[in-house]
């Protein structure tokens, strides 16, 4: 532990070097202020012993936001982020439910400035987050830290020898950590945790993010299949594969995951000649329209909830694939590529209930287009195979409050 410190303080200029640039660049003064630890300010009133849920990054913002809804119901909620991509999500969608604040790095000395002045009565992390000054702060101060949603990676599981005696130092003080799935369970244990403190839950982010019955489908004067999410060079590769299937009665819809990449867009499916028409621009859908490129933003959901089915983005090249919950929870069955390597447990899930389609190349999506276009008996199978798949995954963030309302009696329920 003492090289850890060490190591840390020889590494302070760098690294103050880089939050201050980073900083500079996303122009946001208060991640250099908090990161760093010189001083925490709040436009809300922190109330006396709130709860501290930390989220490293979106996607574990994300996670964490159905927990914050209930929990912030009753509750103060400080929630803390690694990054300005995380604070802006939680601003767009957590601003009333909670105090933001960066965490500080792992330095003891400004572990030890945040906890004693916000007094929190527990530490919620989301996922995994284990630094080793963090946890021994906590545990000198009384502090408990419980791991939500815990998940150990390959990587982690395989660290060096010396980086796994700092995980074990954090485990051996940790309170309680309720897990994703057993495998995670056991890699918890296998790092260090005390066997009796940790619980398989489930993953939290298969509960909805939005409440699908207060969103408007979108609609238009024929049905649409959406590709959701694309990514560079992705929406040429769906285009020709939509442009071989038989879709008379069917429009294209494609909503990139960056709407600032139109120009690229509109260049490589200009060689296929389709009449297009741009949501940005305000263009009509006429019945000669053949793709409509929706280049907005917030507005997926509602063109998800209209679609006949959905071709999910970033798994036909190698971005690591998108989130096929949402298409669920909306009851439409997702196609997707081989390229899911940021939803692998949730793309193993779909495929083994048979509530999604994944793909091996971008070669058969032509086929398994016309197959559910042609036999509106397969999309209402996976369809509801997907409802139901998401039906049974309603009850894990109740029995997530249940566990944490045992653990911290002075959280204050629902009930």
């Amino acid at each position: 532990m003492n090289f850890y410190r060490i190591l840390l303080g020889f590494l302070s200029i760098p690294v103050a070097i880089y939050i201050a640039w980073d900083a500079f660049r996303n122009k946001d003064y208060r991640f250099f202020l908090q990161r760093l630890a010189i001083r925490f300010t709040s436009k809300k009133e922190i109330k006396k012993t709130p709860i501290w849920i930390h989220a490293a990054s979106v996607g574990e913002v994300n996670a964490a936001t159905p927990l914050i809804h209930k929990l912030s119901e009753h509750n103060n909620i400080i929630l803390t982020t690694n990054t300005p991509s995380s604070a802006t999500r939680v601003a767009n969608t957590l601003n009333k439910q909670v105090s933001h604040f960066y965490c500080p790095i792992d330095w003891q000395w400004a572990v030890k400035k945040f906890i004693s002045k916000f007094k929190p009565r527990c530490l919620l992390i989301i996922e995994t987050e284990l630094w080793p000054n963090l946890f021994t702060v906590a545990d000198t101060l009384n502090l408990p830290i419980t791991i939500i949603n815990g998940r150990i990676s390959e990587r982690t599981l395989h660290a060096s020898v010396w980086m796994k005696k700092r995980y074990q130092d954090c485990l051996r003080v940790n309170n309680f950590v309720l897990a994703r799935t057993e495998e995670d369970s056991q890699r918890f244990i296998m790092l260090g945790a005390t066997p009796s403190k940790v619980k398989t839950i489930g993953n939290i982010k298969f509960y909805p993010q939005h409440n699908i019955d207060n969103i408007t489908a979108f609609q238009t004067l024929k049905p649409y299949v959406l590709a959701a999410s694309t990514r560079d060079d992705e929406e040429a590769l769906v285009v020709s594969a939509w442009e071989k299937s038989e879709h008379v009665e069917q429009l294209l819809i494609i909503v990139p995951r960056h709407p600032k990449r139109l120009a690229d867009i509109i260049s490589q499916i200009k060689p296929y000649n389709l009449k297009i028409a741009i949501r940005s621009r305000n263009d009509n859908i006429t019945s000669e329209t053949d793709v409509y490129i929706a280049d907005t933003f917030g507005e997926l959901m509602a063109f998800i909830k209209g679609a006949t089915f959905v071709i999910m983005g970033g798994s036909f090249v190698n971005k690591g694939g998108q989130n096929i919950l949402e298409v669920a929870h909306a009851g439409k069955t997702v196609v997707f590529g081989p390229f899911m390597n940021n939803f692998k447990e949730e793309a193993q899930l779909f495929v083994e209930q048979q509530a999604g389609i994944q793909l091996d190349n971008i070669q058969s999506l032509t086929e398994t287009i016309n197959k559910l276009l042609n036999q509106p008996e397969v999309n209402q199978q996976y369809q509801h195979n997907a409802g139901q798949l998401m039906v049974q995954q309603q009850t894990i963030l109740n029995t997530y409050l249940q566990n944490l309302y045992q653990l911290y009696p002075d959280i204050k329920s629902a009930d």
